[in-house]
């Protein structure tokens, strides 16, 4: 019996280790998903086509973070794009993106991992 206890131990031990060594970041400090001022974002090529780039955009950023011209020209590295559209969540229009750009901001209240509790 006390064979199958130490051997359990061992087993244990060697599963916490790989667990720490293969440990993904993500798993060790989760965040939320920033609350975009979109609902969709895209850009209008020069042709007139209207391409999506809401989920490259929106895995992207962070709260804190200035979205503007250079920031998507940046994420998105392309020369097709003419300008760049958003829709707006509270009128539902399709709006040309701001030059000024948006700061994501977080409006809910709850700490994230990267802030300090007081």
């Amino acid at each position: 019996m006390d064979c199958l206890i130490n051997l359990y131990r061992i087993l244990f031990r060697c599963k916490r280790r790989f667990e720490k060594l293969f440990q993904d970041e993500k798993d060790v400090l989760p965040t939320r998903q920033p609350n975009a001022p979109w609902l969709w974002i895209g850009a209008v090529t020069h042709s007139g086509e209207k391409i999506t780039y809401t989920d490259e955009v929106n895995s992207s950023i962070k709260y804190g973070q200035k979205v503007d011209h250079y920031f998507l020209r940046k994420l998105i590295e392309t020369d097709r794009i003419k300008h760049w559209m958003y829709l707006c969540p509270q009128t539902l229009e399709e709006k040309y993106f701001p030059s000024e750009g948006f700061v994501i901001e977080d409006d809910s209240g709850k700490p994230t991992y990267n802030q300090k509790l007081e």
